[in-house]
């Protein structure tokens, strides 16, 4: 389990580095460079590669015969595997994760502060525009004004 546990690991960050370089080899735009990642970050990109229920999915999909009536070779072994690989990648590499996210010193993310000060303008901006459309129609205290509220 340990052996598979680390090959996929490692697998995870040789596929994350290899697309990486060919996207780069392909794509020569500056909008490209802006959104290049540091090896810091590919390294937590492939420990948070979490997959667990698709694999162990289809490790019990393993049919428990096979055609000629007879039990499937090692199917034991196989769910027993998966089972233990899917528990260590989320049990090691979720202690191990908050240490090597400090390590990255990865940016602050400031995507929700942006998205909330954009709502927030656009909103204003609405309701201004809304206020300027509609006629000045206020004369003085309404008959449902002036019978709900004194001042004191």
């Amino acid at each position: 389990m340990a052996a598979v546990a680390v090959t996929l690991v490692v697998v995870r960050f040789a596929f994350l580095t290899a697309s990486t370089y060919t996207i780069r080899l392909l794509d020569r735009r500056p909008q490209q460079r802006e959104r290049r990642i540091g090896h810091r970050a590919r390294v937590v990109s492939a420990l948070i590669g979490f997959r667990g229920a698709v694999s162990l999915a289809l490790a019990l999909s393993v049919p428990c015969t096979v055609d000629t009536g007879g039990p499937f070779p090692e199917r034991e072994v196989i769910v027993f595997v998966t089972a233990g690989v899917v528990v260590v990648t989320l049990v090691v590499q979720g202690l191990v994760l908050p240490g090597v996210a400090r390590w990255a010193r990865l940016p602050h993310d400031t995507d929700g502060e942006r998205e909330l000060h954009l709502a927030r303008t656009v909103t204003a901006e609405a309701a201004l525009a809304a206020a300027d459309a509609q006629p000045h129609r206020h004369q003085g205290p309404s008959a449902v004004t002036s019978q709900c509220w004194r001042p004191r």
